[in-house]
C-alpha cells in the first residue's frame, strides 16, 4: 500500500476522525496486529486514503469512509497474499483471508507485512496459503438464530403455575402477599 506525501496530508483533529482512527485501529488489533509502530503506520495510511477520498468529493462521514477503505485495502492485500479465485466475491475473500491471517503465525516481525507490497517473506506467504486452504472452500459463514431457552421441568412447572395464576387474579394477589409476608417474617426471625 503506497503512502501519500505526509507534508500534504494532515488528518483533522475532530471527534469524527478520532472515531475513524479508533475503528481502524480496533479492526487491525482484532487481526492480531499488536506492534504499536506497525499499527500506527497502518492506521495512518488508511486515514490518509480516507481523507483523500473525502477531499475528492466523498460525502459520507469519515467513520464510514475509513471502514470502507480498510475493507478495500485488506481485500486487495488478501488477493495478493492468498490463492484467491478471480471470480470470488469481496466478502468471501475477506472472510477466508481473515481466517487465514488468524490461523497463520503472525510474529511481531511479520505484522509489518500486513497491507505491504510486495510481500517478500516466502515462509509467511506459504503459511498464509496453507491457512487459506484450510479455511475453505468447505468453510461456511454461519449465522446463529435465536431460539427459546429450555429450562427443563422446573421452568415448565413454573410457567404453567404462572399461567394458572394469571387466570385467577385474587389467588395471585393472596399468594404474592403471602410470599412477601413470609419473607419479612423470616428476616424478623433471623435478625432477633
Amino acid at each position: 500500500m503506497g503512502s501519500l506525501d505526509p507534508a500534504e496530508v494532515q488528518i483533522p483533529a475532530s471527534d469524527e476522525w478520532d472515531a475513524a482512527y479508533q475503528r481502524v485501529e480496533n479492526y487491525l488489533r482484532a487481526l492480531q496486529i499488536r506492534n504499536r509502530p506497525v499499527l500506527n503506520h497502518l492506521v495512518q495510511q488508511i486515514l490518509e486514503r480516507s481523507l483523500s477520498r473525502i477531499r475528492d468529493g466523498e460525502t459520507r462521514a469519515p467513520l464510514e469512509v475509513a471502514g470502507e477503505e480498510m475493507m478495500h485495502e485488506l481485500g486487495r492485500w488478501m488477493r495478493l497474499a492468498t490463492p484467491v479465485e478471480a471470480d470470488m466475491s469481496e466478502n468471501a475473500v475477506l472472510l477466508r483471508g481473515r481466517m487465514a491471517l488468524l490461523m497463520s503465525r503472525l510474529s511481531p516481525e511479520r505484522q509489518a507485512l500486513i497491507l505491504s507490497e510486495p510481500i517478500e517473506d516466502e515462509v509467511f506467504l506459504s503459511e498464509m496459503r496453507r491457512a487459506y486452504n484450510l479455511a475453505g472452500p468447505n468453510f461456511k459463514h454461519l449465522a446463529m438464530k435465536a431460539r427459546p431457552i429450555d429450562y427443563g421441568v422446573p421452568g415448565w412447572a413454573a410457567s404453567h403455575a404462572l399461567r394458572g395464576l394469571a387466570r385467577v387474579p385474587l389467588l395471585r394477589m393472596i399468594l404474592a402477599w403471602g410470599i412477601l409476608f413470609a419473607l419479612f417474617a423470616a428476616i424478623f426471625y433471623y435478625t432477633r
